[in-house]
């Protein structure tokens, strides 16, 4: 585990030191690793000098290396310890554990920025995050779906706008029609044409208001689709009303 740590922190722009309990060990593993600028502190000197490192992270085999005896021994002879130093994390890799001290009675010495990790914190924190990712994605696929219907939508409305446009493009040829022939047949007069062109504009696009709002809303079941080719064949319209094809059975277009 120790070593696994060590290979993954080399891949980062950090200070390491590296210790064994036995030197020529410690050697080894970083000229197996190709490794010159990790320094090696000797084990009869962690107890003192481990204070020194803002991180440690601890994989030794045979249990307790540092107790909480040693740490109050350590504070009141003033190896490296105080009640001052800045704040130190301890990973604790190792079953049986190799710090065997409470944080929380560290603090009742006056001892507040010497946190330590095990393998159990680890677990618990890892689950915690496995579940912050469950949710996330949870509200992530909420987001995709919500999406995916407002695109669906979207796509369906622009299979009836053409229909919408052909039916007031229709409306509004027809008026204009009907309007110059009564001019011509002088049963308006030509002075009146703006004013009776702004009417008969207001009148078709009542007309129309409910029609246009009942096809937009049908444009988003798919069992209306064969009521909308029929609507769009009445108007004579050339585009063909995007359907969903996957839904309809009796759409055999592309077979």
């Amino acid at each position: 585990m120790g070593v696994l740590c060590l290979k993954h922190l080399l891949k980062h722009s950090v200070h390491l030191t590296l210790c064994n309990r036995t030197h020529a060990n410690a050697q080894k593993i970083l000229d197996d690793l190709g490794v010159h600028h990790v320094e090696l502190l000797d084990f009869s000197l962690l107890q003192e000098n481990i204070y020194k490192y803002d991180i440690v992270l601890s994989a030794v085999a045979g249990g307790a290396i540092l107790t909480q005896d040693m740490l109050l021994m350590n504070l009141k002879q003033g190896h490296g310890l105080n009640k001052n130093i800045q704040k130190k994390i301890f990973f604790d890799l190792s079953i049986p554990r190799n710090f065997s001290f409470d944080t929380n009675s560290l603090k009742d010495s006056g001892i507040y920025n010497l946190e330590v990790i095990g393998v159990d914190d680890l677990k618990i924190k890892a689950q915690q995050h496995i579940h912050l990712r469950e949710e996330s994605a949870r509200e992530a696929m909420g987001i995709v779906g919500k999406f995916t219907l407002d695109f669906s939508h979207w796509l369906s409305s622009l299979g009836v706008d053409p229909l919408i446009k052909t039916m007031r493009t229709q409306a509004k040829q027809a008026s204009l029609k009907e309007i110059n022939r009564a001019i011509k047949k002088g049963f308006i007069p030509e002075a009146l044409r703006d004013n009776v062109t702004k009417l008969a504009h207001s009148i078709f696009n009542e007309f129309l208001h409910a029609p246009t709002i009942k096809l937009k809303s049908m444009a988003e079941d798919e069992n209306s689709d064969a009521i909308l080719e029929s609507i769009a064949n009445l108007f004579g319209t050339q585009d063909r009303i995007l359907l969903n094809r996957y839904k309809c059975e009796y759409d055999n277009e592309t077979k």
